[in-house]
């Protein structure tokens, strides 16, 4: 089995915050919904290790900053009504192929 570059990975890390209804709040919350979608059996395209806040995989954070980089993604800082600062990751639904999303309703039913 070919392993994936970073480039092809940053396709799988908009696929999952399309997946998750296009926005995602926190960068946190990106990496818990991509290690439940692989614990419900969907690709396991990024190796994740325990840390203070839970799963994280350094190449989901790659394959993230990739997609912001290409414009795929844009991620912005908002403030929440009790004045912390938080990362949204969110796209343009137009702004991804098919081909690289989970079918809704298996999607949805995870997230």
């Amino acid at each position: 089995m070919l392993k994936m570059s970073g480039y092809d990975l940053h396709e799988k890390a908009v696929s999952i915050v399309h997946d998750a209804g296009g926005e995602l709040v926190g960068r946190t919350r990106l990496q818990k919904v991509a290690y439940l979608c692989q614990l419900a059996g969907f690709s396991a395209d990024f190796p994740f290790e325990y840390r203070h806040f839970g799963p994280f995989s350094e190449e989901l954070a790659d394959a993230m900053q990739i997609a912001i980089g290409l414009k795929r993604v844009r991620e912005d800082e908002r403030r929440t009504n009790w004045g912390a600062v938080a990362i949204c990751v969110g796209i343009d639904f137009g702004a991804i192929s098919s081909m690289t999303r989970l079918p809704d309703h298996a999607a949805r039913s995870i997230v």
